[in-house]
């Protein structure tokens, strides 16, 4: 479930905002790094999201952290452990 709520829509951002970039007149390289900054801002709010659904449908903070490193959503202990 943390990959449809969290990866999906991160890199979903970070394409569409690199594609209307560069439409606006950046060059690729310069749209993708904006892009990746939305997506890491995006991916900030998403990530907060995951944890309170998975912690309100019962998932134990510490496997719930080794999940999110299975799944490439989180590799910051802190982030799940400290509210």
């Amino acid at each position: 479930m943390g990959q449809l709520m969290v990866n999906l829509p991160v890199i979903t951002v970070i394409i569409i905002a690199a594609f209307i970039l560069k439409q606006v007149g950046l060059s690729w390289n310069f749209a993708v790094i904006l892009g990746t900054g939305a997506g890491w801002f995006v991916w900030g709010k998403l990530i907060d999201k995951w944890k309170y659904w998975a912690l309100n449908n019962g998932v134990e903070r510490e496997r719930l952290y080794k999940l999110g490193i299975l799944g490439f959503l989180n590799f910051y202990k802190h982030r799940i452990f400290e509210d």
